[in-house]
């Protein structure tokens, strides 16, 4: 890996230690859900990584588990993939792995994007909010950011709430 980025750098160590750092609930139960459930890695496996994920910080791991080659059914093909990581995202899964799997893992899964896919858009949302707020934006660029808010204000009305949001 580090011969990837030119060979290890001073403080790559930190820099990826802080990549596997998942205080997000619903980015921390899907990791989980991937890595011990056979039938949520199945359902997702054959679909690509969601894009807004890469509006979502600590999205890293779920990204890479999303598109891992791993049975979840198998501990011994999790170790073998968990060993190919780098020893701070080694420690990130086992942490996942000691952790109990929660219940009705399929329904937990498609409950979690739905949180992480409302989390995007209205990180976006705010985004639009502030750019909207500074000063030199043309009438074009006004009028295609306000499009954007309402498309996103839609987007988050079909989204359902879930109580713990």
């Amino acid at each position: 890996r580090e011969a990837e980025n030119g060979g290890p750098s001073a403080d790559s160590g930190a820099e990826k230690a802080a990549l596997v750092e998942i205080t997000n609930k619903s980015i921390r139960f899907f990791c989980q859900l991937l890595l011990r459930s056979p039938e949520v890695k199945r359902k997702y496996a054959d679909h690509p990584t969601p894009e807004f994920f890469r509006n979502l910080p600590e999205t890293e791991m779920l990204s890479m588990l999303w598109r891992g080659d791993f049975d979840p059914a198998s501990p011994a093909n999790v170790a073998a993939f968990s060993a190919t990581l780098s020893p701070p995202e080694q420690s990130c899964v086992a942490d996942l792995l000691d952790s109990p799997l929660p219940p009705e893992p399929e329904k937990l899964a498609a409950t979690c994007l739905q949180k992480l896919h409302r989390q995007s858009l209205e990180k976006r949302e705010t985004e639009i909010k502030a750019l909207l707020g500074a000063q030199g934006l043309g009438a074009e660029q006004i009028q295609a950011l306000q499009k954007e808010k309402i498309d996103l204000t839609k987007q988050l009305h079909d989204i359902p709430r879930h109580f713990s949001d």
